[in-house]
């Protein structure tokens, strides 16, 4: 696994994430892996912008030339499906094609555009049989290419600003990415569908042997079925800036804040489990629980729950994610304050140590608090300690459960009920004998 950090490469076994050590530094940006994995493609900066690109041979780490030709910062790099070429998009609307056996230039591509101002080449990617390189440009234009002779066959203007990443599928559908859709193409331009997030995109990875693409943000990963236009699941872990999946598709490696690497596994189809414990009669009432939650991706989990009544909400602790962190969640009862559904909730980082001040602020204060825990979110989140009001009774504990689904969470607590939280937004409360 291959990741430019703060401008210098950094590798690490793709299975564990260790670190791998290089024998010298390499200066790198954008990157890619030729097909077989021999040789690795980092652009690499003269004066103030990465116009150059450096091929490297893994065996060994040694330099096996560097490619020029570029005015302008390159933005994205794809190597053909048989190693043979290497495309190169700038910030100066051309697509490069090199032979990388020679170095030589292959083709030099001018995207079409109108107006002054020449757009970025945000993505480039070879069809399946390598025969044509495309490009997705800053205004949302798509432009393909004959490797061969440099002849245009590809030109649409899709509905989107700009395509900042894209893919092609061997059936000769392409896919492009933009800050908050996905949208498949004929090569002609007719548009065969899509799909929307609620969330910002900034680029993607593709699963190709599950149809699977992953997009991060600022809020984490999401999953969709390419082969049935369909929101799969949320992987909720803030910021993801670079994610990658494994050659066999098994695994996932995110890049988050603070240069942290993950690796997660990818679950396989058939790997359903079972919904359990106090939520299959919830399961069962539900008529929408598929849609809203997905499947169950993980067994019942006993854990020490607390729960606080509000006004105009509830706050519920003690659900604690892969990493051991504990959160707090903070439930808002929907119109006319119905407590059985609504379109608001918020999962918030529990911050309170023990040791530190049972209350955290002024405007807790006994005996209804909020104090511990679930007083820390409320005292220094504004929104939700304006939307949920005033405390109405005490916080209790009781050993609880959770369960994990496709697209969010089911909690019991004993004596009140099961609450679904959905990622979309949604929840529902059913009560549980």
């Amino acid at each position: 696994l291959a990741l430019s950090e703060e401008g210098r490469l950094r590798l690490y076994q793709a299975d564990t994430l260790a670190p791998v050590a290089l024998p010298r530094e390499i200066e790198a940006n954008k990157l890619a892996f030729s097909p077989d994995g021999s040789l690795l493609a980092a652009t690499r900066f003269e004066g103030t912008a990465a116009v150059r690109i450096d091929l490297w041979r893994v065996a060994d780490w040694s330099l096996v030339r560097t490619l020029e030709g570029h005015s302008r910062v390159i933005m994205a790099l794809a190597f053909s499906p048989d190693g043979r070429f290497l495309a190169s998009g700038s910030m100066e609307a051309d697509v490069r094609v090199w032979d990388v056996a020679s170095g030589k230039l292959a083709q030099d591509l001018k995207a079409m555009y109108q107006g002054v101002h020449p757009p970025a080449v945000f993505s480039v990617a070879f069809s399946s049989d390598g025969q044509q390189v495309i490009a997705g440009l800053y205004g949302g234009s798509v432009q393909g290419w004959q490797v061969s002779d440099g002849t245009q066959t590809i030109h649409f203007k899709t509905s989107t600003s700009e395509v900042s990443s894209l893919f092609v599928w061997p059936d000769g559908r392409i896919w492009t990415l933009s800050s908050r859709s996905m949208d498949a193409w004929q090569p002609d331009g007719s548009h065969l569908g899509g799909m929307e997030s609620q969330r910002l995109i900034s680029g993607g990875a593709l699963n190709r042997d599950k149809q699977v693409l992953a997009t991060f943000g600022q809020e984490g990963v999401e999953f969709w079925d390419l082969a049935h236009y369909q929101f799969l699941s949320w992987l909720d872990i803030g910021f993801v800036g670079q994610l990658a999946f494994s050659p066999d598709g098994s695994s996932l490696a995110t890049l988050g804040e603070g240069q942290s690497l993950r690796l997660w596994r990818v679950k396989s189809e058939e790997s359903t489990v079972p919904v359990t414990d106090h939520f299959t009669q919830v399961w069962q009432k539900l008529e929408d629980a598929e849609n809203l939650l997905g499947q169950a991706v993980g067994p019942a989990v006993t854990a020490n729950l607390v729960i606080q009544h509000f006004q105009h909400g509830l706050m519920l602790g003690g659900w604690r994610d892969d990493q051991g962190q504990s959160w707090v969640h903070v439930v808002i009862y929907g119109p006319a304050d119905d407590t059985t559904s609504g379109q608001e909730w918020y999962m918030l980082e529990d911050t309170w140590q023990p040791g530190a001040p049972e209350y955290s602020c002024a405007e807790a204060k006994p005996p209804y608090g909020p104090r511990g825990s679930l007083g820390a979110v409320w005292c220094e989140y504004d929104y939700p300690r304006n939307a949920l009001g005033s405390p109405l009774a005490e916080e209790r504990t009781a050993s609880g459960s959770y369960q994990e689904f496709q697209t969010g969470r089911m909690l019991w607590f004993p004596g009140e009920g099961v609450w679904a939280l959905s990622s979309k937004g949604e929840w529902r409360f059913k009560p549980v004998e």
